[in-house]
């Protein structure tokens, strides 16, 4: 999946000057990589989810991770109208 999101953009700059276009191979490339998130998923066994191991979570590092991608977001949404 990582790689073909590096591919849609070496793949999409040799598509932008001709008829196709660029966005064409980014779509494309797009569908494959969703395509293999899928199969990848069906792939993985489920984690079996117990009390002892919801004890060894790190909630400080959950806390940060969440509020991160919460001003992560926030900054980008509302960046632009102010």
């Amino acid at each position: 999946m990582v790689t073909s999101v590096g591919l849609r953009y070496v793949i999409g700059g040799v598509f932008a000057l001709t008829l196709l276009g660029y966005r064409e191979a980014f779509y494309l490339l797009g569908g494959i990589a969703l395509l293999v998130a899928f199969l990848g998923s069906l792939c993985i066994e489920p984690a079996s989810v117990n009390a002892e191991s919801l004890k060894d979570l790190d909630h400080i590092g959950v806390a940060l991770m969440l509020s991160g991608s919460l001003l992560l977001v926030t900054g980008l949404t509302e960046g632009a109208t102010s």
